[in-house]
């Protein structure tokens, strides 16, 4: 959704990125003012007033980042609990909370493309997981 309302504001008619091309759109991104981190800001506020946009976007992010917060640190906690003990999961809501905080430090842009690589990790143990199940799975499958 995030995409389709950029696209559709910034990239077309009178948008600052409406005539960008490939080699054209990070010079036109810097001279707009627009970076990554407020294109949907900026879409937003150009269909109505910036005061309105900021305010939509920061009340989204405050909630999409704070249940996201919640959710991944009990996800976290319980399978920390179900695979090294419930002493060790204590210790995992603690580093957790302290990785919070120092990321509350950090530079957004940074923060955002660190997110964006351990989300991408999360694919390893997956596939893991896959791999060493595959032959569980189709024995289970045969069965019924």
């Amino acid at each position: 959704m995030t995409a389709l309302v950029v696209i559709s504001t910034v990239f077309t008619g009178d948008g600052p990125l409406a005539h960008a091309t490939g080699s054209t759109y990070k010079a036109l991104l810097a001279s707009s003012g627009l970076t990554s981190t407020n294109l949907m800001q900026y879409a937003i506020s150009s269909v109505s007033s910036s005061t309105v946009g900021n305010a939509f976007v920061a009340g989204c992010l405050f909630f999409f980042a704070f249940s996201s917060v919640i959710v991944w640190i009990m996800f976290g906690k319980i399978n920390c609990n179900y695979l090294m003990g419930k002493r060790l999961a204590a210790v995992y809501s603690v580093v957790a909370v302290a990785l919070i905080f120092c990321g509350t430090m950090m530079k957004n842009d940074f923060v955002w493309e660190l997110q964006d690589l351990l989300n991408q990790l999360m694919v390893l143990p997956n596939v893991f997981a896959l791999v060493v199940l595959a032959g569980t799975v189709a024995a289970a499958a045969r069965r019924k």
